[in-house]
């Protein structure tokens, strides 16, 4: 984030064939030596290529694959008798993959298609942690509501938008008219060092010349098909090389992280081409993604995603629908290359970025100047991250060397760090240090004006956190040395649970964003924080407490921290399956939508319910469908011990009052039990998604752990915004 210019420079993860080495310049990022490690430097970029030989039908499995990773293995193994040895199919570092029959078919039988013997050299990594998002045309619904313009005027040039005449060449709505045909492209993150692209679907591409719309024929004539699948392009962070990718050429082969964490997309106004200082007249709507490395590393990068392709009179991608991306090295009517590399950023100064697990918020802040408006920024806004040595429910001190114990706002135009928190007030106006906040933030534009307006995040010592983004002003405005302040007690400690409530299930590690319901408007509207603890790290710990589902009502004030003795607890009556003493007596009448926080007991602000067993951990952000919310559980196997596959289970509540979903003849006052609140979901670790149909129904998905797919569609009684953070 300091480096002398924005774009950064993007070379080919390329070495021309023997005997020509490798550029010099990547040959250093591999951490390696120009003058001695040339044939180590090629090896490695062939080893992560997928083999030194063009891919061919593997026709003698006595010998490596052509094209695959066996190839290079086998050759150390020839050098170094006791490492590898020769690498061909089925032995224990073999790449060449082969499908399972299909049950009841001859076990010669593959699935591929490929020539006998079937099989293929595969090269994508497990996609493990990454969340894969899919890069759509440009539909940001308040942006698009307002036509955003941030530089207004006739004349003014905003990417290649060329009439002199017109006022509104800087408008999100002519950006959005541009590339309403774009290439839709999946990004996801890999463990073969790579955030890769995939072709999601291009418009009319199954082309019918002279037919308007579908026919049987061409059923996706005159719109996007389903995509290919095809990698169109796979970008290593340079942060990751040095040394992990030559590393893995070592033996004994050492299993890796590399591009671990989810990404963010999001369309930004910024200048991408500045050498330090940006320039406002440059500035352009751009697509950004935005991605930490999770468990690969303690960085962030942002590419430019905009245009993948040149665009014909109508917006259709101008070349052959079924190329790779025309904009790979830029040039034409591109915007720019394909991907552009923005920046790449970690931050050492104490206490350190931790292992980068929050997935960042993207979008829009207001900033105000010295001496007046300074304007808008466009910001990446992320928690600190994980510190794999942290014990929660440990007090963090001043001079603690933990990392991740951090909230950051990024300049997306610059990649600099504008805001970094480590401590925050409580009511009675006292610091407390964060703990690791591995938790993306959950962040809302209350009045749906296009700012961000608070952030709610968590941190390892349950304490759920609230920042006000109203409030801005820059210190030292000049972009070199900007800073970020906000006025008033910020952050501030909305939910505590670690100390100063009922000390009854203090540890409740937070790892995952909150869920946020609009419950009642005013000019401090009031929101809902639904979240879930557990440690998501190690699933098959045991917990040094129940953990729990929390309801937290925010009245917006900032003046009450509340704990679990302000909540009501709605955990069910004696169902033996509690491993605890005390439960609760029942749901109760639970927080009511209007009037709520005002008693003098505060004893009505939200609601928690502990999970049943004893070492269920959250494992999903709250979804919220039609005012029920919803998270799912994983619990590990207490019969079979840790090695067996374990459960899940999903609970609902309604968010009005606490009631369990799964019981709608449940009324408050009632006992209730815990089927009224949870699911069995099965054997193996399950996850949980939530979706819009064209007609505006909600789709909530569950994904099994063996790969099945679930889906119920919810009837919507009001279309939700896309992407608005009210779909939660």
């Amino acid at each position: 984030g300091t480096g002398p210019a924005v774009p950064l420079t993007l070379n080919d993860f390329n070495c021309p064939a023997d005997p020509a080495p490798c550029p010099v310049n990547l040959i250093n990022a591999l951490g390696l030596d120009p003058g001695t490690d040339k044939v180590k430097a090629k090896r490695t970029v062939q080893f992560f290529r997928g083999g030194k030989n063009a891919q061919a039908a593997c026709t003698d499995l006595t010998k490596p694959c052509p094209g695959s990773r066996d190839e290079i293995l086998t050759d150390l193994g020839a050098e170094t008798p006791g490492t590898y040895g020769t690498v061909i199919s089925n032995t224990i570092y073999s790449y060449f993959f082969q499908d399972d029959a299909p049950p009841g078919n001859d076990p010669a039988s593959r699935t591929d298609g490929a020539s006998n013997p079937k099989g293929y050299a595969h090269k994508l990594g497990d996609i493990f942690h990454s969340e894969a998002v899919n890069l759509l045309p440009p539909k940001y619904f308040q942006y698009l509501s307002l036509n955003l313009n941030p530089r207004p005027g006739a004349g003014e040039t905003c990417g290649p938008f060329t009439d002199s005449a017109a006022s509104d060449n800087c408008a999100y709505g002519k950006f959005s008219a541009l590339h309403s045909k774009r290439r839709r492209v999946v990004l996801v993150g890999a463990n073969d060092g790579y955030m890769h692209g995939l072709d999601a679907g291009v418009y009319d591409r199954d082309d019918d010349p002279g037919q308007v719309g579908p026919t049987v024929a061409h059923p996706f004539n005159d719109t996007f098909d389903l995509g290919t699948g095809r990698e169109i392009f796979a970008y290593a962070p340079k942060a990751l090389m040095n040394p992990k990718f030559p590393n893995l050429l070592n033996f004994p082969p050492k299993v890796e992280y590399f591009v671990d964490g989810s990404p963010a997309v999001a369309d930004v106004f910024i200048d991408t081409a500045h050498s330090g200082t940006p320039s406002n007249a440059n500035r352009t709507w751009k697509t950004v993604l935005v991605s930490g490395l999770r468990q690969g590393g303690h960085h962030y990068f942002a590419l430019d995603v905009t245009q993948p392709d040149r665009y014909a009179s109508d917006g259709t991608k101008s070349a052959a629908k079924d190329s790779s991306p025309d904009c790979l090295d830029g040039g034409g009517t591109c915007a720019a290359r394909y991907p552009d590399i923005l920046w790449e950023i970690t931050d050492s100064d104490a206490p350190a970025m931790g292992e980068t697990w929050s997935r960042p918020v993207v979008g829009r802040i207001k900033v105000s100047g010295d001496s007046g408006p300074a304007g808008d920024r466009y910001v990446a806004i992320f928690g600190g991250g994980f510190d794999t040595s942290f014990v929660p429910g440990t007090e963090v001190q001043v001079s603690d060397t933990t990392q991740g114990r951090a909230i950051y706002i990024v300049n997306i135009e610059t990649g600099k760090i504008l805001y970094k928190a480590i401590s925050g007030k409580d009511a009675g106006d006292k610091d407390v240090f964060f703990a690791p906040m591995p938790a993306p933030p959950a962040v809302v534009d209350v009045d749906d004006d296009g700012y961000l307006d608070v952030a709610f995040i968590g941190d390892l010592n349950g304490r759920m956190w609230r920042l006000d983004l109203r409030n801005g002003a820059c210190g030292g405005c000049d972009p070199s040395s900007e800073t970020l302040t906000f006025s008033g007690r910020q952050p501030f400690l909305l939910y505590d649970a670690l100390t100063g409530g009922s000390g009854d299930q203090p540890i409740q590690p937070i790892f995952l964003d909150a869920g946020i319901i609009f419950v009642s408007g005013g000019a401090s509207p009031v929101l809902g924080v639904a979240f879930g603890s557990g440690n998501r790290a190690d699933l098959l710990q045991a917990n040094k407490n129940v953990n729990r589902f929390h309801f937290v009502l925010d009245p917006g004030l900032n003046t009450i921290t509340f704990h679990d003795t302000n909540l009501v607890n709605i955990t069910p009556n004696c169902d033996l399956t509690i491993i605890k003493e005390g439960c609760a007596t029942g749901p109760g009448s639970g927080p009511a939508p209007t009037g709520v926080c005002t008693d003098s007991s505060m004893t009505n602000c939200g609601y928690f319910l502990d999970f049943a067993t004893a070492d269920e951990k959250t494992v999903s952000t709250v979804s919220s469908t039609l005012g029920n919310l919803a998270l799912v559980t994983f619990k590990p196997d207490s019969t079979t011990g840790i090695c067996g596959p374990g459960a899940s289970l999903r609970y609902g509540f309604f968010y009005k009052n606490g009631l369990g979903s799964y019981n709608t003849t449940q009324t408050g006052g009632q006992p209730g039990a815990m089927t009224d609140y949870r699911q069995n979901l099965g054997e193996g670790l399950a996850t949980a998604a939530g979706s819009q149909a064209p007609n505006g129904d909600m789709i909530d998905t569950v994904l099994f752990s063996g790969g099945g797919i679930n889906q119920q569609n919810s009837p919507a009684t009001l279309k939700t915004i896309s992407q608005s953070w009210k779909e939660q």
